[in-house]
């Protein structure tokens, strides 16, 4: 396939510009960005690597869950007043679409980029690739291969690597809108589209867009989505009022759009309708421009300045787990996923998806590009990804009168309307038809508007319940330091008391055993003669005393001599302490000849 970016190319085709490790951005990209890496360095930076870290951590990890259970968490409600005749319709809508026999062969061995895919899609942005890419947001693949091989149903190996890679940048990363709104872009300004570009959604959120809104209004664009973003963009400044930087984004989308050198796939009608709507195809080629555009652009945050492909590598390096779905789960989410699509943007006129249709046939092909490269290799600059498109410049203008609103329901056969014996005149069927196109378009743009502003508010929602989750994990974390405060506070009041209670314990023995010191003294005064230094304590202690002590002492004799226990060994006397610690049988016991022989 061509080089993405013709412009960078030497004038010399055969001196070919080495590629730069670990980036996809241009040789030539300015110094400004990133020029602390050193170009040896094949690891992504702390900035790619914090930001994939906080991408991993935003959302719970979608695990052990089945389809069924993945599908209600990432698609909106069942629509109101929806009938069981409604789900039939539905039914044999999948029925009749190629999407289920393609969706029935998949298996791990073919498809474990598309698995990939999904993976990082659903745990991201919380959205599945199928409902991304889908009449709901304005959108539908476009697959294009050099042999016409390519399928609808099932998105290209290399689709299915790069575009997981832009999700994870943190240009796109922080909001899920962002890489829907961006593909919007860069198909319109590949395509000149000017009536599937979906203005509204942007009202109250850039002036500069919300501008562009206001002039395209119910008709169809005046002049190219580009043109009319550049002059809005220009008008907000003389306003002294500024674009928002998702303005500035988009409006350098469409610039780099404009300049991609390489070979444009081919403007296909068919792929400009879906279910009755219109819609901008998106291809392998619109991916590599959004790549470019990612790679070249002057984010305003400094850590936002890497290439996809370091995002990528990074995003690899963080993400743990098995997250859901697991391929054996993917033919089911095919099918709920499409049923899901059909829902959202059913009505009655809507056409009914064709079994016999071949979506391996391309219209007006090409001669082939150059061979296909290995679609595992790891992403690099936009002419490493493998899937080769074709040149437009025989297709790029449309038929004369192609595209208009009014060709959308066209059919061969009208059946009778109600109430009429016949078939209605040429005249008054193309006039009913263009009403009926009318109204029709005025509802998708009212659905629109619902869908964008409940997109708004999902969003918003998600952001204050990821709040909230913080500040619980936060409560919790000083909850749990409470209650180990608090057991250890426990722990210390327990030691405490028992301490308290020992020596309360300790106290009480101490006191009566020096209670019964002083009884040994008192009586031992009162034998000798001694004037007691003591009074005694109670009555019951003198009782004691009294009741202890002979009616007629021992007589002593009496000497000038000094005189000690040691002499008179016989006055000695003592007593048992206490048996135990809480004063049970508490006793005193005399011993000595002269206590005995008073006895």
């Amino acid at each position: 396939m061509a080089d993405i970016d013709d412009s960078t190319r030497p004038s010399d085709m055969s001196d070919r510009r080495p590629k730069r490790a670990a980036t996809s951005a241009p040789q030539d990209e300015p110094p400004s960005k990133r020029p602390d890496v050193d170009e040896e360095d094949d690891s992504p930076s702390e900035e790619a690597l914090e930001h994939a870290k906080h991408l991993f951590d935003r959302r719970r990890p979608v695990t052990k869950s089945t389809a069924a259970e993945i599908v209600r968490r990432i698609t909106q409600p069942t629509p109101e007043g929806w009938s069981d005749d409604d789900e039939a319709v539905i039914s044999g809508y999948w029925d009749a679409s190629p999407a289920k026999t393609h969706s029935a062969k998949i298996n791990q061995g073919q498809h474990a980029a598309l698995l990939t895919l999904f993976k990082t899609s659903i745990r991201v942005v919380g959205l599945a690739p199928i409902t991304m890419i889908s009449p709901i947001h304005s959108l539908r693949y476009q697959p294009v291969s050099r042999d016409n091989s390519g399928i609808e149903s099932i998105y290209s190996d290399t689709f299915c690597i790069l575009l997981p890679a832009l999700i994870v940048h943190p240009g796109f990363g922080r909001n899920k809108h962002h890489i829907i709104w961006a593909m919007q872009y860069a198909v319109a300004c590949r395509l000149d589209d000017r009536r599937a570009w979906p203005h509204e959604q942007y009202s109250g959120y850039c002036p500069a867009l919300e501008l562009v809104s206001q002039r395209i209004g119910n008709s169809l664009a005046p002049e190219p989505i580009h043109a009319m973003h550049k002059s809005a963009r220009e008008e907000v400044v003389a306003q002294g009022r500024d674009p928002t930087q998702w303005s500035d984004f988009l409006y350098h989308v469409g610039e780099t759009v404009a300049s991609h050198g390489s070979p444009r796939p081919p403007v296909v009608e068919e792929f400009r309708e879906n279910l009755g709507f219109d819609v901008l195809p998106v291809t392998l080629w619109d991916l590599q421009a959004l790549e470019k555009a990612v790679d070249t652009m002057e984010w305003p945050e400094e850590d936002m300045r890497y290439p996809v492909s370091e995002a990528w590598k990074a995003w690899k390096i963080v993400k743990q787990g098995r997250d859901a779905p697991a391929i054996r789960q993917l033919p089911e989410l095919f099918e709920l996923l499409h049923k899901d699509i059909y829902r959202q943007t059913y009505s009655p006129s809507s056409p009914v998806p064709s079994s016999d249709q071949d979506e391996s046939v391309d219209v007006n092909p090409q001669p082939p590009s150059p061979e296909d490269e290995n679609p595992t290799d790891e992403i690099g600059t936009g002419n490493d990804h493998a899937e080769n498109v074709f040149d437009s410049s025989e297709h790029s203008c449309l038929e004369e009168g192609a595209g208009s609103g009014e060709d959308m329901m066209a059919t061969d056969d009208v059946a009778p309307e109600a109430g009429f014996p016949a078939a209605l005149p040429p005249a008054l069927q193309s006039s009913l038809e263009t009403q009926m196109n009318k109204r029709l378009n005025d509802f998708m743009k009212q659905q629109r508007e619902i869908t964008a502003e409940q997109e708004r508010k999902i969003t918003d929602l998600q952001s204050k319940v990821d709040d909230l989750g913080v500040q619980l994990a936060d409560k919790q974390r000083q909850i749990d330091l409470l209650s180990t405060a608090r057991r250890e506070t426990d722990s210390k009041v327990g030691k405490l008391l028992d301490d308290q209670f020992s020596a309360h314990v300790n106290f009480h023995f101490k006191s009566r055993r020096d209670s019964l010191l002083q009884q040994r003294v008192a009586v031992l005064e009162h034998r000798l003669g001694i004037p007691q230094s003591h009074e005694l304590s109670n009555r019951q202690n003198m009782g004691l005393v009294v009741s202890t002590v002979p009616e007629q002492p021992t007589a002593i004799p009496s000497t000038t001599q000094h005189t000690s226990l040691e002499q008179h060994p016989e006055f000695a006397i003592s007593a048992t302490t206490v048996k135990d610690a809480e004063g049970a049988n508490n006793e005193l016991v005399p011993r000595g000849a002269w206590w005995q022989s008073a006895d």
